[in-house]
């Protein structure tokens, strides 16, 4: 069996090189990982319709909603988040992002905090979890920029 860091090369990409070598018209248009997967939890906001409608930086469950909602407000033909059919994938791990603050992607069902990666517990039947079924039955009851109910109905 040949060793796996004998026949792979591994190119380590310092923060100079993304500066300086990988924009387009001086801006970067990806993140580096956390780890070696292609495959982060998070959004993507589109900063220039933020600014251009005084919106708040989505770094929270509250500015996350009022981002979205300041989008369909002012651009009402454009769905402001854009989410597939995988609701864990898409919108349970988003919103664990913006309120626990997990230690990466995790399966579901378990909860480990970022700032205390030792801390194991159940997500399920937690306050946390009933906290987040609360806030998505109330993006539902409210036809939320998440939810819409012609798309729901359909």
């Amino acid at each position: 069996m040949k060793d796996l860091n004998a026949t792979v090369k591994f190119n380590f990409t310092t923060w100079t090189d993304w500066d300086q070598k990988y924009k387009i018209d001086g801006k970067i248009y990806t993140v580096p990982a956390t780890y070696k997967e292609y495959v982060t939890t998070g959004f993507i906001s589109r900063e220039d319709l933020r600014e251009k409608y005084n919106l708040p930086k989505p770094d929270s469950l509250a500015n996350f909603e009022a981002y979205l909602a300041g989008i369909k407000k002012n651009v009402p033909d454009m769905v402001p988040l854009a989410a597939n059919s995988d609701v864990k994938g898409s919108l349970s791990d988003q919103y664990k992002n913006l309120t626990i603050h997990p230690a990466g992607a995790l399966p579901y069902g378990i909860q480990i905090p970022y700032k205390n990666p030792t801390e194991v517990t159940s997500y399920w039947g937690s306050p946390e979890h009933l906290n987040e079924l609360k806030t998505m039955k109330k993006w539902q009851d409210e036809g939320a920029p998440l939810v819409w109910r012609s798309f729901a109905s359909q």
